[in-house]
């Protein structure tokens, strides 16, 4: 095989994540060693662009990243909001890789107490996610909430 096929078939498998999260209203440390959140809803902005299988598989991803993260004391409730969802089909991915663009996912998460419902920490998350040609062999409306599921709960217990 040439060099120029090879370098062609690299640039269409390159793979290029970023999620970011900005704490509006910060977690306090002795909430976050006691916080068990229990309830999670999810909705979308009607501007979004967000299906409703999106927002199914976002809940569900939450719920399982939560399942891991071992704490007792204080329940809260989360609450996502879809802020912006653009997802890449995995035919247009399969033909033009990396080139196709991102998976975009942005969501605000408000932490309240399940109590009260005050509001204890807010976060807005900015997923963008491009896994190139790789991408013909995942189903964004999966791989993207995962990755946006991870780096929330990640962010909201202090993990890694």
């Amino acid at each position: 095989m040439s060099k120029s096929v090879l370098l062609v078939i690299f640039v269409l498998l390159l793979e290029a994540c970023a999620t970011k999260i900005e704490p509006k209203r910060a977690l306090d440390v002795g909430m976050r060693e006691s916080l068990v959140i229990t309830d999670v809803a999810v909705n979308a902005l009607p501007e979004a662009g967000a299906k409703p299988i999106l927002l199914t598989n976002l809940r569900n991803a939450v719920l399982i990243e939560l399942g891991a993260v071992k704490t007792q004391g204080n329940i809260g409730r989360l609450e996502l909001m879809v802020t912006k969802a653009q997802l890449v089909s995995t035919a247009r991915r399969a033909f033009i890789g990396f080139l196709a663009g991102f998976d975009i996912l942005y969501v605000t998460a408000t932490i309240k107490d399940g109590k009260s419902l005050a509001v204890i920490a807010e976060f807005e998350i900015k997923g963008e996610y491009n896994p190139g040609g790789l991408g013909m062999f995942t189903n964004p409306k999966i791989y993207t909430v995962k990755r946006v599921a991870e780096a929330l709960v990640e962010v909201i217990y202090q993990i890694k």
